[in-house]
């Protein structure tokens, strides 16, 4: 069985070819253009500057997206899912209505941080337990296994 952190591990695998430009680099060009986050990031960052707390987001973003199209691994997959779901998270905190903000809510800031918990217990509640390794359910067992404890 294939570790979490191996190549190839993930669960999905997009339409561009693997190891076709580099024998490093699975997903040539999904990895090499997620350099504009980096670029992007700092002159959007530079603009609006009310954001700046916040750029950590999109860099990590840019980062575990890289990561993953480049190892094509599991916990890479999870890492860029759920950076994608944060960043979200922040956007949507920052583009809702503050009339529409709940009363202890007082400005954009503490919203981020209902918003991240808020995604987080999504987040664990749509999941089935702990990490699973790929190709198997999280909490299927082996008819051996069934018959041993038997």
């Amino acid at each position: 069985m294939p570790s979490i952190f191996s190549y190839q591990s993930a669960e999905v695998d997009w339409c561009e070819g693997n190891f076709e430009h580099s024998t490093v680099i699975a997903e040539y060009y999904n990895t090499i253009s997620n350099v504009s986050f980096f670029v992007l990031s700092a002159a959007l960052l530079y603009l609006n500057r009310q954001y700046c707390q916040q750029r950590l987001s999109l860099l990590l973003t840019g980062v575990f997206s890289m990561y993953f199209h480049m190892t094509l691994s599991y916990v890479g997959q999870l890492l860029d899912e759920l950076s994608i779901l944060w960043t979200l998270a922040v956007a949507y905190s920052f583009w809702y209505p503050k009339v529409y903000f709940p009363r202890c809510i007082k400005s954009r800031y503490d919203s981020l941080g209902h918003s991240c918990c808020l995604h987080e217990a999504v987040l664990r509640g749509s999941s089935a337990g702990p990490l699973h390794t790929p190709g198997r359910l999280p909490h299927s067992r082996d008819s051996a296994q069934l018959s041993a404890q038997q």
